[in-house]
């Protein structure tokens, strides 16, 4: 994959940029077919008149930016539509499929820890890392990335079943 994650704002931007937007549970896509659906690659200018909330910048793919941002559900523009995160498997390039689960996990920490659990201020955002500093007590939080992983313990022709 040629995703490199970042949190520092670049300097200079690429001319579009990958949107991973959200919506409560779903996420904005574009496609012709159900079947083949796929990130929407926007000028900076479109984004901004789209009146996105939370915008954190994730990195880059193949040198093009992409951000993560949460939209209101009646702020769908035209020729777009929301599904759920679990349905752009199959249908989105598998790059694109694993990145939107980054970008989730990333949105909604950003959207959870506004404000400072041990003192209640807001919080602000952090420009070289993901993270959230409170500026009355310091604390700063970070995001939870949370892998998962699926393997089979297997001897003499048995699978070893656990849970827990």
């Amino acid at each position: 994959m040629n995703f490199v994650k970042s949190a520092a704002t670049p300097e200079i931007r690429s001319e579009k940029a990958y949107y991973f937007i959200f919506s409560h549970n779903d996420i904005l896509v574009s496609g012709e077919s159900p079947d083949r659906l796929s990130i929407p690659c926007l000028s900076e200018t479109t984004a901004t008149e789209m009146g996105l909330g939370g915008v954190r910048f994730l990195g880059r793919y193949d040198s093009i930016d992409c951000w993560c941002a949460r939209m209101g559900p009646s702020d769908l523009p035209e020729k777009y539509r929301m599904v759920s995160l679990r349905s752009l498997y199959g249908k989105a390039d598998a790059d694109f499929w694993s990145i939107s689960g980054y970008a989730r996990q990333i949105h909604d920490w950003n959207l959870n820890f506004q404000f400072c659990g041990r003192c209640g201020r807001a919080t602000a955002a952090g420009t070289t890392e993901h993270s959230r500093i409170c500026p009355q007590c310091s604390l700063t939080s970070y995001p939870r990335i949370s892998p998962a992983i699926i393997t089979a313990v297997v001897k003499d022709n048995q699978i070893l079943l656990a849970r827990g």
